[in-house]
This record gives structure tokens, sequence and C-alpha cells, in this order.
């Protein structure tokens, strides 16, 4: 009898642990870092308002490179996003702050931006989806 209550707890132990494992690996936890990294950066550079031309920034922060791409929007609320270019979140959703409709790029400039730059596939999608020439 006892040897079966110390495999159940065990048994317990390991699906606990990796339940705990897959919030922090797919859950809204995973991508603490990143949105926490783009809030700053968005913060940094609130001045930037008037400045409709693009602005790229990359950071170590995190400990993982992260490449950013600050854009105009039609919002007056929210007049520039971040969107962090080289990942997605586990469920490829862009991670972008503030999350807006309606941002201002170029096509030209996404198609410069993907030679210079890595850029995740999906992100490059959703840019080259909002561009306009």
């Amino acid at each position: 009898m006892c040897k079966f209550w110390i495999g159940f707890f065990l048994l317990l132990g390991v699906v606990i642990a990796g339940y705990f494992y897959w919030i922090m690996a797919h859950g809204e936890l995973s991508t603490k870092a990143d949105y926490a990294l783009l809030q700053g950066i968005e913060f940094e550079h609130r001045n930037l308002t008037g400045q409709a031309n693009p602005v790229v920034i990359t950071s170590t922060t995190t400990g993982i490179r992260a490449v950013v791409l600050g854009l105009a929007t039609q919002d007056s609320h929210y007049p520039r996003t971040w969107i962090l270019l080289n990942r997605v979140d586990a469920d490829g959703k862009i991670l972008m702050v503030p999350q807006v409709p309606n941002i201002l790029v170029d096509c030209q400039y996404v198609a410069l931006l993907k030679t210079e730059n890595e850029i995740n596939p999906k992100v490059l999608y959703f840019l080259q989806e909002k561009c306009s020439n």
C-alpha cells in the first residue's frame, strides 16, 4: 500500500511540474520578457511621436537578441507602435506594443528591411500585408 502512494505522489509531482513547464513555455508568461522590452522601448521613445520615419532598435537586455521596429500609426492616442521583428509568441502572434490596427509602412522599406535584419516569416508577412506604396 505504501508503494502505491509513493508512486501516486511521484506521478502527481511529474504531472504538476510538466503543467507548470508548459504554462511557462506556451502561456502568457512565455512572452513576459518580450512585452516588458517592448513597453520599455515604447516608454523611452515616446518623444518620436511627430516623426513618421521607421526606427530599428537592436537590444540584448533580455539575454536574447531582439530586433524591434518602431512604426508610425494612424491612431492619435498611439502615434507609434513597436514590433518585435525576429520572433513571435508560442501561438504565432505578432508581438507589438501598443496593439493598433493601422500602421504606416512603405512596401519598399519592408523589402529593404528583410535584407538587413533577421525577421520572423510571420512578422514579415504581417508587414507585407500592412504596407503601402
